[in-house]
């Protein structure tokens, strides 16, 4: 955006009652603020914003302008502070997101964890259940592995529904035995 004045210019001109519009104030002061903002902050688009913002906000005050060093002090200030402020605020997204993003680490490798825990587990379960009776085994085997139902299981085999139960009981009666013998080892 190419200012038609300078920013001294365009302040002597308003002092004396020439320039008196937003848009000219504007025009003036938004080229020296990008460029003064651009050493701050490295993102155009939000220099761009910051910029407008302080603009608006300085020409808010245009009846507390007394002298162009204090104009534009007050000017450069507000966007320094702006700058800064914007800064601040991404350090504090940027930290947010690192404590998000380790605590999202936390909890994957506790579910890791817990997976990998309860696979052993699983895996040591099933090893210790081929050493069974053959018919609680068995039926071990297509309750847990093959996800069959009591009354699948016992038309499959030709049981009833309570000896499939008692069966069950008694295989798990025996691992849990066999898993505390494991255990303490």
């Amino acid at each position: 955006m190419e200012a038609a004045y300078s920013l001294d210019d365009w302040f002597k001109l308003y002092q004396q009652g020439l320039l008196q519009d937003f848009t000219s104030f504007f025009k003036a002061c938004y080229s020296p603020l990008v460029r003064y903002a651009n050493r701050l902050l490295h993102d155009a688009h939000k220099v761009g914003e910051l910029v407008e913002e302080v603009i608006l906000r300085v020409w808010e005050y245009r009846d507390r302008w007394c002298s162009l060093g204090g104009f534009k002090s007050l000017l450069y200030t507000a966007l320094r502070n702006a700058c800064f402020n914007a800064i601040q605020h991404s350090r504090r997204l940027e930290r947010r997101h690192a404590s998000w993003l380790g605590h999202q680490q936390v909890a994957v490798e506790a579910c890791v964890h817990q997976r990998f825990v309860q696979q052993e587990s699983l895996r040591e379960i099933f090893h210790l259940a081929k050493d069974l009776p053959v018919q609680s085994r068995l039926i071990f085997h297509l309750y847990y592995q093959e996800g069959l139902s009591h009354g699948q299981i016992a038309a499959q085999l030709l049981l009833t529904q309570s000896t499939i139960r008692n069966q069950k009981a008694r295989a798990l009666k025996i691992l849990r035995l066999r898993l505390k013998k494991v255990k303490k080892l």
